[in-house]
């Protein structure tokens, strides 16, 4: 049938694809579509693809984080073990089974009330936003940059990990100082009513550069990877997944005889559903293997809070030393399930909010391109 030549494409378009990367069918770039007839055109649109990237992964990470926040405070409650001074303002954690995650949960509600499941919500808020925002325009740019020689080549797997690496790490770099404070809002080692400034400013009088920036290393080993593997995973499972959603999706139409146009909304639920799941099987892929990396973290951000005066100077390799003394290799795993029902659920509702919101920015680009083409030939 004549239907059978649709693809996914129609529906859902992702500017990280990038001409095609790795060949992915059903969503495509926002080079796949040039409506402009000039160069001023074509640079004005560039400028509105760059600001839908930005607040499209903006509002994505938003979504994320006041839905999933709690699993992110008690993932902290069971890394940072008990060695460490609490805010006085706070009541002190005690914490039945810190290998079990909904004994810290119902220890948190139990001491401090259920809205304690959000601490740390504001800095992680500002955090995520812009960090991913900052992630997509800069992802974008970098695989442009990569594919700018031919831009309908299939690019390889070492440029896709290379562009998702230094996105994230920019991020993570950029942003170090409100990781730092999500993390001490959690832990409750300080007291988050002082707000965010006041906050920030204390520690860099207390700390300086060393105190904003703690746990920089391990942050930008963990996040460098996770986006770099993500992002390789996603795509390519993305590309399998919407293979086998053309092929089968579309017999169903020609033995049934439909056309694509008469379920519109069952069509667009399909393209979403894709997106969701390689969402989510990427997100556990990636955390698993920085796991390790962010238990470190979190011991380096919180080190200046150890009742061990010893450990509140302690390096990277000393942290990792400490770590596995106290709970051997499990103790690099703590925490996991909780972030990896975090991260998972994030990556899938993340990725599946962006490309939606950036699939209705193109087409109503696409709109304002041919109505001001129109005038121009009516003129």
């Amino acid at each position: 049938m004549k239907s059978s030549s649709v693809d996914l494409s129609t529906t859902t378009k992702s500017p990280d694809d990038t001409s095609d990367l790795g060949k992915v069918e059903p969503i495509q770039s926002f080079k796949d579509n040039k409506p402009t007839t000039n160069k001023n055109d074509s640079a004005i649109g560039e400028r509105h693809k760059a600001s839908a990237n930005f607040y499209a992964g903006a509002f994505s990470g938003l979504v994320s984080t006041l839905c999933l926040q709690p699993l992110d405070v008690v993932k902290t409650r069971m890394q940072q073990g008990s060695q460490y001074i609490v805010s006085p303002s706070v009541t002190l954690q005690r914490v039945l089974s810190p290998r079990n995650p909904l004994s810290v949960a119902a220890s948190i509600v139990a001491n401090t009330g259920i809205l304690s499941l959000w601490r740390g919500t504001s800095p992680t808020i500002i955090r995520n936003c812009l960090g991913v925002g900052i992630y997509f325009v800069s992802l974008n740019a970098i695989t442009n940059l990569m594919q700018s020689d031919d831009p309908e080549t299939h690019m390889p797997a070492w440029k896709t990990l290379l562009a998702g690496g230094l996105s994230r790490s920019l991020s993570a770099v950029l942003l170090c100082p409100l990781s730092v404070l999500k993390t001490r809002f959690e832990a409750q080692v300080i007291d988050q009513n002082r707000g965010i400034i006041k906050a920030l400013v204390e520690i860099y009088k207390k700390e300086r550069l060393r105190g904003l920036f703690s746990g920089l290393v391990p942050t930008i080993v963990r996040d460098a990877p996770y986006s770099a593997s993500y992002f390789l995973i996603y795509l390519r499972v993305r590309e399998g997944l919407s293979s086998i959603v053309n092929g089968t999706y579309f017999s169903h139409l020609s033995m049934t005889k439909t056309n694509i146009s008469s379920s519109p909304s069952e069509y667009h639920m399909i393209t979403m559903s894709v997106s969701f799941v390689a969402g989510l099987i990427g997100g556990f892929a990636a955390t698993f293997l920085t796991q390790p990396q962010d238990v470190i973290k979190t011991r380096m951000q919180l080190r200046a809070y150890s009742i061990n005066r010893s450990q509140q100077d302690a390096s990277t390799i000393e942290v990792i030393h400490t770590i596995y003394r106290e709970d051997g290799i499990v103790g690099f795993f703590r925490g996991a399930s909780p972030r990896f029902l975090k991260r998972c659920l994030g990556s899938a509702i993340t990725w599946m909010i962006y490309e939606e919101f950036v699939a209705i920015f193109d087409k109503l680009l696409n709109e304002k391109t041919q109505r001001q083409s129109s005038q121009h030939v009516r003129a």
